[in-house]
Order: C-alpha cells, then sequence, then structure tokens
C-alpha cells in the first residue's frame, strides 16, 4: 500500500525520519508546482534524489543538494511505493538522512543577534567529536582571532554580509565560537607579587582544541 500526501499535512523532515526509521525500500516521489523530486530508499537508507525543475527554470540537482532544496518546500504532493529494484542504483547521497535534517535546519534558522560591537572567541571547550564546517564557516573561523568585533569579522570574512551572519549564527549555535563578556571595572589599587623566576602561565589556550580539529579537518580536505 502507497503512503501519500501533501507536505502541508505531513512535513518532508518527518517523512524522512519516517521512511528511515521504519527502514522502508521504496522510491518517493514529490510533485510541487515548480519542479519535482525523487528520493530513492534502501531500507531505510536514502541512497539517491534528484530534484528537476518545471519549464526549465532554475538547475536540476542531485543526492544530497537536492535533498536539502527539497527539505525547504512546505506544500506538494508525495507517494512513497514500495520498489525493490533501487537496490541495484548507485549511492549518491553522501550524507545519512539524521544529518541532512539538522543541516537543513541549521540553514533555516534565524541568524542570533549579535551587535555589531560584540566581540567573538573560540569556545573554551568545544563539542567533542568530528568537526564538519563549511567554506564559509571555514573564512570565519580563520578569522575570529583577528577581528576586533562582528562588525570587523563580516568584512575580514569576504563574502556577503548574509551569508557571513547566518555563517557566524551557526558556529554559535554548534558551540564552536561564542560572544566574550565585556566587564568594566572600577580602578582599583592592587599589590602585585612578581612571578617567581622561571613561572610559567597557568591560563589554559583558548581554543587549541578546536583549531587542531579544525586544522585535521581541512587538511583531509
Amino acid at each position: 500500500m502507497a503512503l501519500e500526501g501533501n507536505l502541508t499535512d505531513l512535513p518532508l523532515v518527518d517523512l524522512l525520519e519516517i521512511l528511515h526509521d521504519d527502514a522502508r525500500t521504496g522510491v518517493l516521489s514529490i510533485d510541487a508546482t515548480s519542479a519535482n523530486g525523487t528520493l530513492c530508499f534502501e531500507r531505510g537508507t536514502l541512497i539517491d534524489a534528484t530534484l528537476s525543475q518545471r519549464l526549465g527554470v532554475g538547475a536540476s540537482l542531485q543526492a544530497d543538494d537536492a535533498v536539502l532544496r527539497m527539505l525547504e518546500w512546505q506544500e506538494a504532493e508525495f507517494v512513497f511505493a514500495y520498489d525493490p529494484t533501487v537496490a541495484a542504483r548507485a549511492r549518491r547521497v553522501a550524507h545519512a538522512v539524521p544529518w541532512l535534517i539538522e543541516t537543513h535546519r541549521e540553514r533555516s534558522a534565524e541568524p542570533i543577534a549579535l551587535a555589531p560591537e560584540t566581540t567573538l572567541r573560540f569556545a573554551p571547550a568545544p563539542p567533542v567529536g568530528g568537526v564538519r564546517v563549511t567554506l564559509a564557516e571555514w573564512r570565519v573561523l580563520s578569522q575570529v582571532s583577528v577581528s576586533n568585533d562582528v562588525a570587523d569579522l563580516i568584512q575580514r570574512v569576504g563574502i556577503a554580509r548574509d551569508d557571513a551572519v547566518r555563517a557566524i549564527s551557526r558556529l554559535v549555535r554548534r558551540g564552536l565560537i561564542e560572544p566574550q563578556a565585556r566587564t568594566l571595572l572600577a580602578p582599583v589599587a592592587v599589590a602585585v607579587k612578581p612571578a617567581a623566576a622561571g613561572a610559567r602561565s597557568s591560563a589554559p589556550a583558548i581554543g587549541s582544541a578546536l583549531l587542531s580539529a579544525i586544522l585535521r579537518r581541512v587538511r583531509s580536505l
């Protein structure tokens, strides 16, 4: 029995999760006003995807790019039908359904409101695990330590302002960078005890773990 309906009632995010979690095999066909898409599943794994524009408007998309574009659709008819022949298809979708959904949510999220004078820094305790960054995010990370504030950072990265703002927001949400609080203290008299000869500073190397992880990732590209 085919699974069919409209994305207004069952968003594609939820539909992909159902097909993934239920280990379905078959083809999901989506018919929108300006384009149509096809997504192939083998036992819950999304292995191929194609998006074709109608009337030659815009470029056709394949694999991950096609999935991410279709996740933006809010209204379209869909039909999922069992089709064991998809097993013979070559796998072209590089990422799993959970990654595609999370990437879509990050891209569609509203940018975090940061004042132009806000200073950013690398997070002292970055997330554990693999670090994946886009080119725009890498450009932001490469300029964080030398930028005076958000306004300066946006100028330095050399990409469109909106793209830079979204990249900064994604990095903040993922815990890779964070706003640096500015604390104003009243001047006070402090007796400073000279440091012993040869003593080492106990201050932690901020962001060193993050920088190492990013550099390893970039070298592997």
